[in-house]
């Protein structure tokens, strides 16, 4: 069983989107439970569960009682907190994650003979507010349960933002950075994570780094001459789409030479030595946005003899007309997703490649 978590360091940069559309791929391989962790702002729960024709349970947890719909006719099941307004901590989320595979599951499988292959949970956290702080707590269950040993696989996908990044860049090594301690305590985390369990399909880390439109900030606030550097544009059915250029690249990378997966840390260093060297140059750039883009574009210029790492997706295309998807009412937003753009050229492509033997 595949178990997805979404993770990222801001609102609004995207998790609700990536949990759909990955919600939408993992249905077309076999029966989904999706999670919705987003307390007020559960929009999953909104915009794919039909309650004029679903079969309704509710198991009781720890955190409380947890309310869950299957659709007819569809291969998911949503489920989330009757209390919107429930909030977990590190050993609220392992006992979650337990009561997931000890409640939840088998009283699906017996009430409603639903197996489940895949498990979707979105949420509202970094990872480092769910993820265990100490090492040996990940050779208990669940944690133990992933890995090289396990029967399961666990993918923690991390959307990134440009001002999370850039922090990083120059506060890892910056004992009077304000963010020191933060971005140190962000990269030993990872370190344990990864130490802990081990993903067989990814081939050792469990951490997906996504990067999407949001990641620049807002685009259409950006200065003239640094937008046209930055992103091409052409009219599809759907409406006017915008490619960002830089990760565009990593995605035609991604497709023609993929590479095994590349750990946190290892990440950060190889884009934190990018960095000083553009800056050592004598190339100019018009803001730190600027650098961050040159960035992206040196490093997919970089990997071309290596390939694209395995757990990197980027999402290159921004889709006007999906602003605001989240404030309408539809009735089979699923299927709709099929003829996104976003969705059937970019994350579908990349999915494929990323579950690919």
């Amino acid at each position: 069983m595949n178990w997805h978590i979404i993770t990222g360091s801001k609102g609004g940069s995207g998790k609700t989107l990536l949990s759909l559309m990955l919600t939408n791929y993992s249905r077309m391989q076999g029966e989904v439970l999706v999670l919705d962790l987003n307390g007020m702002n559960a929009d999953i729960s909104r915009l794919i569960a039909n309650h004029a024709t679903s079969r309704d349970l509710s198991v009781n947890l720890d955190m409380g009682e947890f309310r869950l719909e299957k659709p007819e006719g569809e291969s998911y099941i949503v489920g989330w907190p009757k209390d919107a307004f429930t909030l977990l901590n590190i050993q609220d989320f392992q006992q979650f994650f337990l009561q997931v595979r000890e409640r939840i599951i088998p009283k699906i499988l017996s009430e409603l003979s639903f197996g489940i292959n895949t498990v979707i949970i979105d949420t509202n956290y970094h990872f480092c507010n769910i993820f265990p702080n100490r090492l040996r707590t990940y050779s208990e269950e669940p944690f133990s349960s992933f890995g090289q040993n396990g029967s399961d696989n666990l993918f923690i996908w991390f959307l990134w933002t440009y001002r999370q990044l850039k922090n990083i860049l120059e506060a890892s090594d910056n004992a009077s950075h304000p963010r020191y301690s933060d971005v140190r305590t962000l990269m030993e985390r990872a370190v344990f994570i990864e130490n802990g369990i081990k993903n067989r399909v990814l081939g050792n880390s469990p951490f997906v780094h996504v990067f999407n439109p949001f990641s620049f900030g807002q685009l259409l606030s950006l200065q003239e001459g640094f937008f046209t550097k930055l992103v091409a544009s052409w009219m599809m059915n759907q409406g006017a789409v915008t490619r960002i250029l830089p990760l565009e690249k990593l995605h035609r990378l991604r497709l023609n030479q993929l590479s095994g997966s590349i750990e946190f840390n290892a990440f950060i260093t190889t884009l934190k030595n990018i960095r000083k060297q553009l800056l050592g140059s004598n190339r100019k750039f018009s803001s730190s946005q600027d650098l961050f883009v040159s960035l992206l574009e040196e490093y997919a210029n970089m990997r071309k003899e290596q390939g694209c790492p395995r757990n990197l997706i980027p999402l290159f295309i921004f889709q006007k007309d999906m602003i605001g998807y989240t404030e309408n009412d539809y009735k089979d937003l699923l299927n709709g997703l099929n003829e996104v753009t976003l969705y059937k050229n970019n994350f579908a492509p990349a999915c494929g490649k990323l579950f690919s033997p």
